[in-house]
């Protein structure tokens, strides 16, 4: 169960570190964290040992899939799932004792870019800038249609508190 765990995590914090490399020109690549009761899922390690080491936090957003995707566009999304998991995780983790400046949290969703883009406003990212963590970036997995095997959505990354800034 906690190889199937591990595994899951992989595959979305992979899609974060492709972002970043793409982005920075990085050279980030991924370790897991093993460790039992670790506030750390993953690790984020350069190659040429010239970027700050990232220690990762993943917590899913509970969603309704995007593909009904006209009745989101009428939410209000003041109080969206994101914001939920975002609180939910800093409380467990500061029950814990962990230093929260010391981590990027990482909340998995399976929103599309435009759902991103209007949930993941300026007023939204102004919400979360004095947060204890060190980033908080939102991120969805790529997807294919079952029917056609198309992607029909690349991986989606969202920042919501800048990690290097």
């Amino acid at each position: 169960m906690e190889n199937i765990k591990k595994n899951n995590e992989f595959v979305w914090a992979s899609v974060f570190v492709n972002y970043l490399n793409k982005i920075r020109s990085a050279d980030y690549h991924l370790e897991p964290e093993y460790g039992e009761n670790s506030p750390v899922d993953m690790h984020v390690i350069s190659q040429s040992g010239e970027l700050p080491h990232l220690d990762l936090q993943l917590t899913h957003a509970i969603e309704v899939p995007f593909v009904a995707l006209e009745e989101h566009m009428k939410v209000d999304y003041s109080n969206h799932p994101t914001v939920q998991a975002i609180v939910r995780k800093q409380t467990k983790l500061e029950e814990q004792g962990a230093n929260l400046g010391k981590l990027v949290l990482v909340i998995q969703g399976y929103m599309n870019q435009e759902l991103a883009d209007k949930v993941f406003n300026s007023d939204f990212k102004k919400r979360f800038q004095d947060s204890p963590f060190m980033g908080i970036y939102y991120v969805a997995p790529p997807m294919m249609s079952d029917e056609t095997q198309e992607v029909i959505q690349n991986g989606v990354v969202m920042t919501i508190k800048d990690v290097f800034k």
